[in-house]
């Protein structure tokens, strides 16, 4: 959120940012809040208190996760919660270009690059894969799964994508025809992992979704596959990654999101951090400058509401508000 997007709407009289970078100093500012917006800040059920939160009106997840975020308890203490969904901001397009630099960066072997420049060696072994004619399974085809399903085909990929849903309800204007038609479609992992060079994880996290990467889902795939994941670090058994890449079954591990149940940010001194075939990013994924821009205008948007006395148009928790 800028000081010139809330100037630019004439709420700089109205909208006063407080920054608590740290969990003490939400608990120590938080009493003076209208609207909190959380980055990558969990907000459990104490933090919807009265005695905490007195003022709080609404809350506005600063992107579309909210699995940090105690939905039920702000319920039940009246307080609205909002997000800003992939398919509205830019962040479905920022996220599946995150993907595509992950998966490249593994096929590519970013990693073993600057030793190889270091030293001066021009080319060098292994050879470099490219995604083209690759068979990439995609997990996931919500607002970040088809659009990255459509980058991969445009890219000559030989894509598989998994939805849980039926593919036949699929009802979406904005869906791009082409890409739906060119694509495999699946609803289960033992459907799309046998024969996959790469597979990415664009899922959301549920109870159904908890690790679905293990050791049983690692064994359907091809011998020195890769793995990217920019859902969720619990869709992924962190033993069986760790087996797999030091057995040499699997090829890499990419992700933005860590890995398994260890909250972020990922530990950079784990070992699994410091292996040559592993490449973690700081959840930077789908912050660019188009989405950051767009997600300050949608949550501005919801201030805005709450401060006129209307309805967020964004509300997740309607129905126990």
């Amino acid at each position: 959120m800028t000081s010139r997007l809330i100037e630019s709407r004439g709420l700089l009289e109205q909208i006063e940012i407080v920054h608590a970078p740290t969990d003490q100093d939400i608990r120590d500012k938080a009493s003076c809040a209208h609207v909190a917006i959380p980055f990558m800040q969990r907000f459990g059920a104490d933090f919807f208190s009265p005695e905490l939160t007195p003022k709080l009106r609404l809350v506005v997840q600063f992107g579309v996760g909210l699995e940090g975020v105690d939905i039920g308890a702000a319920s039940e203490n009246g307080i609205a919660v909002s997000n800003v969904p992939g398919s509205m901001s830019g962040n479905a397009e920022a996220t599946s270009e995150h993907a595509v630099f992950l998966l490249t960066s593994m096929l590519r072997h970013l990693n073993d690059l600057p030793r190889r420049f270091s030293e001066k060696c021009l080319g060098g072994l292994p050879v470099p894969r490219s995604i083209y004619g690759k068979r990439v399974t995609v997990v996931g085809f919500g607002a970040v799964g088809s659009v990255l399903c459509k980058y991969l085909v445009t890219m000559g990929a030989h894509v598989t994508a998994v939805r849980r849903n039926k593919w036949d309800d699929i009802n979406d204007d904005n869906l791009d025809s082409q890409t739906l038609n060119s694509i495999e479609r699946a609803q289960s992992l033992e459907e799309a992992l046998p024969g996959a060079d790469a597979v990415i994880l664009a899922c959301a996290l549920t109870p159904e979704t908890y690790q679905i990467v293990n050791e049983s889902a690692i064994s359907l795939l091809p011998r020195h596959a890769v793995i990217i994941n920019v859902g969720r670090g619990p869709l992924v058994s962190y033993s069986a990654i760790s087996d797999a890449l030091n057995t040499g079954y699997l090829s890499g591990y990419a992700s933005d999101v860590g890995i398994g149940d260890t909250p972020e940010p990922f530990d950079p001194n784990d070992n699994l951090a410091k292996h040559p075939n592993v490449i973690f990013t700081p959840h930077v994924g789908g912050i660019t400058d188009y989405s950051h821009n767009k997600m300050a205008e949608i949550i501005l948007d919801s201030i805005e509401s709450v401060i006129g006395g209307k309805q967020p148009s964004i509300w997740v928790n309607r129905p126990g508000v």
